[in-house]
């Protein structure tokens, strides 16, 4: 089995128990070695386990598996939020850039 399909499994089975965890936490009971603090390999895999159908959110807390509408409706909420957040700030740097004849 790879170590990919591996972690997936030792993530998956945490989260399964309905706690939260940080990236880190993950990647570490996955036996991913990370230098980076931020856990981007543990980081991918959660993408993947995503993929795969799983309905994991998170914020600064940590990963969670999501098993409640109400939780689910929660989380999107949250993203649909952010994702505005980022689109304002995406036009005011374009529009900015545009001014000052940069683009």
């Amino acid at each position: 089995m790879s170590d990919l399909k591996l972690a997936k499994r030792v993530i998956y089975r945490m989260l399964e128990n309905g706690n939260r965890y940080t990236a880190m936490e993950l990647s570490d009971a996955a036996g991913l070695s990370e230098m980076d603090s931020s856990a981007p390999k543990a980081r991918k895999v959660i993408r993947e386990l995503i993929d795969d159908g799983n309905v994991i959110g998170s914020n600064v807390k940590g990963y969670k598996l999501l098993t409640t509408g109400k939780e689910i409706q929660q989380y999107l909420n949250a993203l649909l939020k952010r994702q505005m957040g980022i689109s304002s700030r995406i036009q005011a740097v374009y529009d900015a850039a545009q001014a000052k004849g940069l683009l």
